[in-house]
């Protein structure tokens, strides 16, 4: 039991250790920029033609798109448009 609680506190001190902490941030384009705590570009945000919140990596490659169903509520699909 000694052994269990053991790895559990450390796998939960590695998983806190390792998170990031991202800070947003509007460009000069108006478009959403999250950078993490050295201030490295993780994801750009935003609008499509559609009018879906669009997240792209550095790189320009579509991390998740966002959008509203008929219903009114939040969609969240990947860049292979699964839900």
């Amino acid at each position: 039991m000694k052994k269990i609680l053991l790895l559990f506190a450390f796998v939960l001190l590695s998983t806190l250790s390792y998170s990031q902490e991202l800070t947003y941030s509007k460009n000069y384009n108006g478009d959403t920029v999250a950078k993490d705590k050295y201030g490295n570009i993780v994801a750009t945000g935003s609008k499509n033609y559609n009018g879906d919140f669009v997240w792209k990596d550095k790189y320009g490659n579509v991390i998740k798109t966002e959008s509203r169903n008929y219903n009114g509520d939040k969609v969240s699909k990947d860049n292979y448009g699964k839900i």
